[in-house]
């Protein structure tokens, strides 16, 4: 009995990561390879005017802190979840807004009444082309993939049986199909799939395959583990 998750070791709380080992054993394999963009000075004075900057990842917040907040310290920060307030909290002296539920589409509702010129969003390359945001967009991040990682991931999974699998995007799943045309698929027979968003759950069930949602729309990463501590409870019982 397997559990995979698509996040590194690191982005689980040390709590979860001991109660998930003490029930199964692990896989953490990120399908993600972040690169930095180099920005031009027309897209540095697109953040030095912004009064409202989103951000929907953790890698793009990690970029704003690193290479960007010295260009505006006033704009208001817009994120997705508490966790990412955290993590921005720290460093930055700008005002940090949350949406009201842990995803991208809340946080664009949460915008749609701001004045668009006033609007800058800090997003990877990978965002699919049927999301409209507001405002300017500006690509800071690549999420690529190659064959190299692939194999990597294909050695990592060989002969392992996934029974559970938290796939935290679109993206991560996408590849991890691509590691199983690799394998023989036996590895992946009887995996249940858990994930953060519906965005992710929608790709999965177009493949027909089974998916488990969080229940709650906030701390949805804590919620996902414990159904998955649960469902791992449960089949050890059987």
């Amino acid at each position: 009995m397997t559990l995979l998750i698509t996040y590194p070791d690191h982005k689980i709380p040390d709590l979860w990561r001991n109660r998930l080992e003490s029930w199964t054993k692990v896989i953490y394999l990120p399908l993600t390879h972040f690169q930095p963009i180099m920005l031009d000075s027309e897209q540095y004075q697109i953040i030095a005017n912004a009064q409202n900057i989103g951000l929907t990842s953790h890698f793009a917040a990690q970029l704003f802190v690193k290479n960007y907040r010295q260009y505006n310290h006033t704009a208001t920060l817009q994120v997705i979840s508490q966790k990412m307030k955290a993590q921005l909290k720290p460093y930055v002296v700008n005002p940090i807004e949350v949406s009201k539920q842990e995803n991208r589409q809340s946080l664009i509702a949460k915008l749609k009444n701001i004045d668009p010129t006033s609007l800058c969003w800090l997003i990877g390359n990978q965002l699919s082309a049927t999301v409209k945001l507001p405002g300017k967009v500006l690509v800071i991040y690549q999420n690529v993939w190659n064959e190299q990682l692939q194999t990597q991931a294909s050695e990592t999974l060989w002969q392992q049986s996934i029974n559970q699998a938290l796939v935290t995007s679109t993206s991560n799943f996408k590849r991890l199909m691509m590691v199983q045309k690799q394998l023989n698929h036996q590895e992946f027979k009887h995996t249940q799939y858990f994930v953060l968003g519906k965005s992710t759950g929608k790709v999965i069930t177009q493949a027909d395959l089974p998916v488990i949602y969080p229940t709650q729309t906030t701390a949805v990463l804590i919620n996902i583990l414990s159904q998955i501590e649960q469902t791992i409870k449960e089949e050890k019982s059987l």
